[in-house]
């Protein structure tokens, strides 16, 4: 009698498993357009100066949040991520006159799971004719997203005021932005 229990427990096991899809729960390289407000921070090993002494590297850290979109873009909510660069340089000019290549992977939180981003700038713009920098960034992504582009326009919470003092003194190990925003299409 055990062995019967045993067999139709069993038999019953196979058959809930069979009714699973493979993929359930597993995630999936979204598609569609995405748009979120973002915050994050830039830092610099070593610090920038003026003038530069060497190379250096770059990390990144964002977060987004309140996103829309369309397709799996619809389904996130917020994200975050982290990247890195090598930069030839360590002034402080290098950043505008020869900006680094910046890789990132990104993280998408929402109703649907997506598998991460990896989006690389391709072009990098920097504006120092106001009172805080502003940074426009644009490239490519592969994995969710792959194959379309993405825009970031950020602004310092720092005034370009202060980052020139902080290259000119003992070097700019980095700044935070509190204004951005991060798109895909």
């Amino acid at each position: 009698m055990r062995k019967i229990l045993a067999t139709a427990a069993l038999a019953t096991l196979s058959l809930g498993a069979v009714a699973l899809p493979a993929s359930a729960g597993a995630p999936v390289n979204g598609s569609g357009t995405v748009s979120c407000n973002e915050t994050g921070s830039i830092k610099f090993k070593p610090g920038l100066t003026i003038p530069g002494t060497g190379p250096a590297t770059l990390a990144t850290k964002l977060t987004f949040a309140g996103c829309t979109g369309t397709g799996d873009g619809a389904t996130i909510a917020s994200g975050g991520g982290k990247g890195a660069a090598s930069m030839s340089g360590n002034g402080c000019t290098d950043l505008q006159t020869s900006p680094p290549v910046t890789v990132t992977t990104i993280k998408w939180k929402g109703s649907k799971k997506l598998n991460t981003s990896v989006i690389t700038n391709t072009h990098n713009e920097s504006d120092l004719t106001g009172a805080t920098l502003v940074l426009t960034n644009t490239g490519t992504i592969t994995g969710s997203f792959a194959g379309s582009t993405f825009t970031e326009h950020v602004t310092t919470s720092s005034t370009v005021a202060d980052l020139i003092a902080a290259c000119g003194g003992k070097g700019l190990k980095g700044f935070t932005y509190s204004s951005g925003t991060f798109s895909i299409s």
